[in-house]
């Protein structure tokens, strides 16, 4: 068994691979093709078929069982291969995007584009305090300073800042802030 997987995502890969499975459990119509098909089960199951088999298998049969092993093992490069070039549907399908968070800085990496022209999104999370004169705290704000419409903002914000003698303080956010504040987006700016 493979260790070190999270119990959601063994679930998620069992379901994907059921369909392979019930199909190398369909009727056989020789000792070979059962073996190879066996061998392919282990394999699917995270289980080593050739120090298995082998260690159970006559002295007489062992080639066929190295053959069958050898035939699973091709068969389930053909499976990847399949899988592989289904990549971005596949990864659609789990509803997962690769992505890191580290202090105030995150990476999300989009694995369907292409490799050299893939997409990557960088957020810088930072912490926007707006003072009164007596240095109080007024308003606090949880921003994505990555975002163009929060480039916007800030900028507003600052004029704004200027004209009514506030401060504004910009500052990283730290993982409390991070997991605690709620994340502002600013709305879209009404032209009129």
């Amino acid at each position: 068994m493979v260790r070190g997987l999270s119990r959601d995502f063994r679930r998620l890969r069992d379901e994907e691979l059921r369909p392979y499975q019930e199909s190398l459990k369909l009727a056989v119509g020789s000792q070979d093709e059962f073996m190879w098909r066996y061998a392919a089960l282990l394999y699917l199951k995270g289980v080593d078929a050739e120090a298995r088999m082998l260690s159970v298998a006559a002295e007489d049969k062992k080639p066929a069982v190295r053959r069958a092993i050898n035939r699973a093992r091709a068969y389930l490069s053909r499976v990847r291969g399949e899988r592989r070039k289904r990549e971005a549907e596949i990864q659609r399908e789990r509803g997962l995007i690769p992505s890191f968070t580290f202090e105030n800085f995150g990476v999300t990496i989009d694995k369907t584009q292409h490799k050299d022209l893939g997409m990557v999104s960088i957020s810088i999370y930072c912490i926007v305090e707006v003072w009164d004169e007596d240095e109080e705290t007024e308003k606090e704000y949880l921003v994505n300073f990555s975002d163009f419409k929060t480039k916007e903002w800030l900028t507003r914000l600052l004029v704004w800042g200027l004209m009514n003698k506030k401060q504004v303080h910009i500052s990283p956010a730290t993982e409390h802030a991070m997991a605690t504040m709620k994340m502002f987006i600013p709305k879209d700016r009404v032209e009129t």
